[in-house]
């Protein structure tokens, strides 16, 4: 899409925002993120929950860390800013895995807080330096059903298996080395 989409109410002022890979210009007037994303977008994997910050069913990738969308306000971002939902975290391999680890070990059950959880997964998996481990990155994150073992063992089984790969793509780097002709050293190719 070459030019931005205008989405919500014309009056006042607002902001250009990247949202799900969609360029769109949306309120700047002090309106939550939440119902910006819900009522004007119709984004509805963003839940409202407790709507004070507490539960995280709300939690959506802000330039790919993780915010509360019911505590931001439109006014408060800045114009340029990415803004992820679980619509578009699913689409990234990560979050595919995500999803497919999330099914296969029972983690979502009645998936209120899905969305929300697959978003601070993801960010946590792209960016393991944002939390001390999977726990403290879903801290934020209410879930009444599952008793969060089933939604850890996703996340791990993901890190483990990207780790894997991580691995396995050294090896492939390390058997791409070929001899050097000069004094029998070894070189990678260029």
């Amino acid at each position: 899409m070459d030019a931005a989409t205008t989405v919500g109410p014309n009056a006042g002022p607002t902001v250009k925002l990247t949202v799900n890979g969609r360029e769109v210009e949306g309120p700047s007037d002090g309106r939550r993120l939440l119902d910006w994303l819900r009522d004007d977008l119709g984004v509805t994997s963003v839940k409202a929950g407790c709507e004070m910050g507490h539960c995280g069913a709300c939690t959506v990738l802000l330039d790919r860390r993780p915010v509360l969308a019911c505590t931001t306000l439109t006014a408060l971002l800045p114009g340029g800013s990415a803004v992820s939902t679980a619509e578009h975290v699913a689409d990234a391999p990560t979050g595919r895995r995500l999803v497919e680890e999330f099914v296969r070990c029972g983690a979502a059950q009645c998936g209120f807080c899905t969305p929300g959880m697959l978003c601070a997964s993801s960010a946590y998996l792209t960016d393991p330096g944002l939390a001390a481990d999977v726990r403290a990155a879903l801290a934020g994150n209410v879930c009444r059903c599952t008793g969060y073992a089933q939604i850890v063992e996703a996340v791990e089984a993901v890190r483990a298996a990207e780790a894997g790969r991580a691995r396995d793509a050294g090896r492939a780097a390390e058997a791409e080395e070929v001899p050097v002709a000069s004094m029998g050293e070894r070189g990678k190719r260029c």
